[in-house]
């Protein structure tokens, strides 16, 4: 098992202290579109030998979903076998599958929220239309469910997701 780490913004973030616990750093905000990493960012993290760099990505305004559209692109030119993006933006996902197929795309806790409550035969059909690599909770009551049907999981803790709003 990896032990990952959500850092919003890196330019108070410590990050090679972080590498000497953490093998996987997220970047960016499940719930902010104005918390958008830059590709100076991701760099400085692919430089620490993170094994991964996941983006998030959270539900996007027309104007955002551009923006975050430029920096997938950047990154998957230079860096394509770290990217991983984190997502409640179902348009997103959509795009993604269209022009960035083989990146891996997890369903963030905005969205998984409701899904890890739908029947397992749906989330497995759900996880195979779009394309999903994981189901990303902190719902703990859901862990068995999810791991009984093979469904790959990655769980935040300490804290929850409750609610959010726009």
């Amino acid at each position: 098992m990896q032990k990952a780490i959500i850092c919003p913004t890196i330019h108070k973030t410590k990050i090679k202290s972080l590498r000497k616990k953490f093998q996987i750093l997220y970047l960016g905000g499940e719930f902010c579109h104005n918390l958008i990493p830059s590709p100076n960012d991701y760099e400085k993290v692919i430089k620490e030998n993170y094994s991964r760099c996941v983006i998030m990505v959270p539900i996007l305004t027309s104007e955002k979903f551009n923006e975050y559209t430029e920096l997938i692109s950047f990154i998957y030119k230079k860096y394509k076998d770290y990217l991983e993006i984190s997502t409640s933006d179902l348009g997103f996902i959509s795009f993604l599958n269209s022009k960035y197929p083989d990146i891996p795309k997890n369903i963030s806790r905005p969205l998984s929220i409701e899904i890890v409550r739908m029947h397992e035969k749906y989330i497995k059909q759900l996880i195979k239309e779009l394309k999903i690599n994981a189901i990303e909770t902190d719902e703990e009551i859901f862990l068995d469910k999810l791991v009984k049907s093979n469904i790959n999981i990655h769980f935040h803790q300490p804290y929850a997701f409750v609610a959010m709003q726009r």
